[in-house]
């Protein structure tokens, strides 16, 4: 069954809405393709057939799109560098309360046998993190 077709559910559930919500969905699933990664030509072909938009107006739908979805990338990629560098800091508080540890003879110098491997794993969780996300954050990152 055709979803422009009268008989669809799909089509009474759009024709029942005002203009400005149609537009506001059509904003949403644009939006969702190109988040999820449809090549700007597929989206162009999709805007033509479903919708009937091209030229323009399709050219500043897909740039709308495109910047909401560069936006939600440096986003995520500033909470990556965020979460990096407050892990970065407990692995920089942990080597100096280590090295503190053995010139005052506290007890902390005795539980670094199990400290260690944990700092050293988040050191290396953090870095990687920090360079993945300045790597997003500059548009370097992964690209759909």
């Amino acid at each position: 069954m055709d979803l422009r077709s009268p008989q669809s559910a799909f089509y009474t559930r759009i024709s029942m809405k005002t203009p400005e919500e149609r537009k506001a969905m059509l904003r949403q699933q644009l939006a969702a393709k190109v988040q999820w990664g449809a090549r700007e030509e597929e989206v162009a072909e999709w805007l033509k057939e479903k919708f009937g938009i091209e030229g323009e107006e399709a050219e500043a739908l897909m740039a709308e799109a495109l910047r909401t979805r560069r936006n939600s990338a440096r986003e995520r990629a500033l909470f990556k560098i965020m979460l990096s560098v407050i892990g970065l800091t407990f692995v920089v508080l942990f080597v100096v309360r280590f090295m503190w540890g053995y010139d005052l003879g506290g007890q902390f110098a005795v539980k670094t046998e199990f400290l260690t491997p944990v700092a050293v794993a988040a050191a290396w969780f953090s870095i990687t993190a920090l360079v993945k996300g300045v790597r997003e954050w500059c548009g370097k990152g992964k690209e759909k």
